[in-house]
């Protein structure tokens, strides 16, 4: 298990604007995978950090009233 930072996040978004575009149908259809997978990845990561997140707020809540 390995921590990603945020710098790490963003340095891949530039990635993507950078496919190759030299490639055929069949890489064409290989590249949308794998950018379906990438997008249900930061889905999934996007949640669990919004879940986390309203963890936090609801105990600062129970803190401060």
């Amino acid at each position: 298990m390995f921590d990603v930072s945020v710098a790490d996040l963003q340095g891949w978004a530039v990635l993507l604007t950078h496919l190759d575009t030299t490639v055929d149908d069949a890489g064409r259809i290989a590249q949308l995978r794998a950018l379906e997978d990438v997008q249900a990845a930061a889905c999934a990561a996007q949640a669990r950090i919004a879940v986390d997140f309203a963890a936090s707020q609801a105990l600062v809540v129970r803190r401060y009233p």
